[in-house]
């Protein structure tokens, strides 16, 4: 008998058991914040989103519920960072926190870089025999677009200036991210101009809406005709100078003419071309 009012016993706490445990359940608030994911890897140059639906998964709230936190829900990077909206951080990682009431999740916000430079100018140019090409401004015809610090080299060991003929220049850019690219450029070596010929920077538009650049030799009474800048003018006094967008000598036309802040290196830095804002590094979580 005393065996079997202890089984009931049993029964019944397992029954209040359940009912306790089902009440809790019933009445516990949801879990608001939900992270998509404990890391978001993003490209360099990316606006910042305080969008919470960005990094919040909200398929599990009712209607009402998920409409009052993407509403109301807060996204933080670090204390010290204001105004963070479509705001480009700089390489690294970021503490990113999201509050809603008295909840809070916090996830790593990782910037990357993987995007290589980019080169443009000219396809091709045409440089006088002879000429010093450690002294040549290369640099002066290339832009090199990078989010990111880049280094650049102009590669003339396949040149034969003191030989007429074609010859290719390779440009190599590394930003410091270890991110590559190369553009390979035909040289024309050419005779010593004569007094009535330039070598000028000619666009010339394709087929396909694009556009080429090239440093080309002219006659002078050809350059007046269209919108040349002069790189290298001929010079009856065989003047040794022929690097790149040096002046003309002495003529009333008016072919614009540009020159260069002057590099006596083939190889040199760049910084880089982007006007993107960056933040202090002082917020960076090292690893």
């Amino acid at each position: 008998m005393k065996e079997k009012i202890l089984k009931n016993c049993k029964k019944y706490w397992y029954v209040i058991a359940f009912i306790i445990v089902g009440f809790i359940v019933l009445n516990k608030e949801p879990d608001y914040l939900v992270l998509k994911k404990n890391t978001f890897k993003v490209e360099l140059g990316t606006p910042f989103n305080i969008k919470p639906e960005t990094y919040l998964n909200t398929e599990k709230l009712d209607t009402d519920v998920k409409k009052d936190v993407l509403e109301n829900a807060k996204v933080t990077v670090d204390k010290d960072l204001n105004n963070i909206e479509n705001f480009c951080l700089d390489v690294g990682k970021y503490k990113v926190t999201v509050s809603y009431k008295n909840e809070k999740e916090t996830f790593t916000y990782k910037v990357e870089d993987t995007t290589a430079p980019v080169i443009t100018g000219a396809e091709s140019i045409d440089i006088v025999q002879s000429t010093d090409l450690s002294t040549y401004d290369f640099k002066v015809l290339y832009t090199i677009d990078d989010l990111s610090q880049t280094d650049v080299k102009y590669d003339t060991s396949a040149i034969d200036v003191n030989t007429i003929g074609a010859y290719t220049l390779k440009i190599i850019s590394e930003d410091n991210y270890g991110n590559k690219c190369d553009k390979e450029v035909a040289i024309n070596v050419v005779a010593p101009l004569s007094a009535d010929e330039v070598i000028v920077e000619e666009t010339v538009s394709n087929a396909d809406g694009t556009t080429t650049t090239k440093i080309v030799t002219r006659k002078k009474t050809e350059a007046q005709s269209g919108d040349f800048r002069i790189v290298t003018s001929g010079d009856t006094s065989k003047s040794s100078n022929n690097s790149s967008y040096s002046s003309s000598s002495s003529s009333s036309n008016s072919i614009s003419t540009i020159k260069p802040s002057g590099s006596t290196s083939s190889n040199s830095s760049s910084n880089n071309n982007s006007s993107a804002a960056k933040p202090n590094n002082g917020n960076l979580i090292i690893d």
